[in-house]
């Protein structure tokens, strides 16, 4: 399998996609991004006659436009919010099984980690709802 790491830039509404240097000669041009796998694969393929199926494109630099440093910029915030709010629901979940053994009513849980009841004991499972029966949730 080979990799070929890729620049594109965007001229005059549409891509322009260049391979670095370790890859030199590899261009082609596309109107989408998620066009450029396919395009260099098939550039590749006709300039070394290696299987499409076993080319690897990596985009390492896009540029061309103002607007594309802003979105790079949301899509780096976005993922690191995904990240977190993974995190938030790892430790939600310690903090639940914490707070029932400790006996804490699943109203209470919610109230106090910001998500409904009803979410809270969801998060618990039924292992910890029949643990606890006898309780008030």
């Amino acid at each position: 399998m080979s990799t070929y790491k890729v620049r594109c830039a965007w001229e005059d509404g549409a891509w322009v996609v260049t391979s670095t240097p370790k890859r030199r000669g590899v261009h082609t041009q596309c109107k989408r991004l998620d066009q450029v796998q396919a395009r260099i694969a098939e550039a590749a393929h006709l300039m070394t006659g290696e299987s499409i199926e076993d080319i690897r494109v990596e985009i390492v630099e896009i540029t061309g436009s103002p607007v594309i440093e802003k979105a790079m910029a949301v899509r780096q915030r976005r993922e690191a919010a995904a990240a977190a709010a993974r995190e938030a629901e790892r430790e939600t979940e310690k903090v639940i099984g914490a707070a029932r053994s400790a006996g804490f009513a699943y109203r209470d849980i919610g109230t106090l980690t910001g998500i409904s009841h009803q979410r809270a004991q969801q998060i618990a499972g039924p292992e910890t709802a029949k643990a606890r029966t006898g309780r008030r949730a």
